[in-house]
């Protein structure tokens, strides 16, 4: 995958954009926003013994590296699973989100409640499910796109209309206002916001307003919008609905038992 398609979570931290590129944060950046106080860089915490054990730990879990630097040569402190040597010295060093969760708490109690409050909500849910629910969704999403160019003479504003209408049924609120619910910058991609069952949602709606656009030959921006804006609501509240049954039924067992 090219680093253009790579999923972009842009978050804010004190009004300062934090990016978080499939899965990966910069160390060196919390460092930065946490005041940069010294002997706290990341080169400094990470060859400490609690560092070493989680940083360990998540590598075995994920199978792949979980930090590596940018730019300088390898500091020969640590090893990961597979044995070869960390490259932690000299540049900007980067890492997993759960390595730079764990490098906030370090750093400040004030930057690692931010992570817990806004960070882990946008990244513990990015598993292999939401992925495929990512970029399964943006096919659809391409596709509606190309079938609405087809219906002829459609400008950048017709195609923000039917989509902002799309996310008022879906999420309740246009872009701005998922964004700013999610705290995230207004340069962040809406979709990286979702959560997985969210993506399959989306997808689903926009599956359903790409076969009405298609089968019922809708040509009309507004009508394709409204159709958008309904099916995006159904599936909102038939998710709703769902999460209400099983509740329920989680209520009756624990009655039961």
């Amino acid at each position: 995958m090219s680093m253009r398609n790579k999923p972009l979570v842009v978050l804010k931290y004190k009004g300062h954009p934090v990016k978080f590129i499939d899965d990966w944060g910069s160390l060196t950046q919390l460092w930065k926003l946490a005041g940069s106080p010294p002997n706290r860089r990341p080169t400094d915490w990470i060859p400490q013994v609690q560092a070493q054990r989680f940083i360990e730990a998540l590598e075995v879990k994920l199978g792949v590296q979980s930090v590596k630097t940018k730019s300088g040569g390898s500091t020969g402190v640590g090893k990961n699973h597979s044995g070869e040597d960390r490259n932690i010295g000299g540049g900007e060093t980067t890492a997993h989100w759960q390595v730079c969760m764990t490098y906030a708490e370090y750093l400040s109690p004030e930057l690692h409640m931010w992570f817990h409050q806004i960070v882990k909500t946008h990244m513990q849910d990015r598993g292999p499910a939401w992925h495929v629910n990512r970029e399964e969704g943006i096919s659809v999403f391409k596709e509606l796109n190309n079938a609405i160019a087809a219906t002829g003479n459609k400008g950048q504003n017709d195609y923000i209309i039917i989509h902002q209408h799309g996310n008022l049924g879906f999420m309740g609120g246009v872009a701005s206002q998922i964004k700013k619910a999610a705290g995230v910058s207004s340069k962040a991609k809406t979709r990286n916001t979702f959560t997985s069952s969210e993506l399959a949602g989306k997808r689903l709606q926009e599956s359903l307003t790409l076969e009405e656009v298609v089968d019922n030959s809708l040509f009309n921006t507004f009508d394709i919008a409204r159709a958008n804006r309904c099916n995006g609501l159904s599936v909102r509240n038939a998710i709703m609905q769902a999460k209400d049954r099983a509740r329920a039924d989680s209520d009756i067992v624990a009655i039961s038992s």
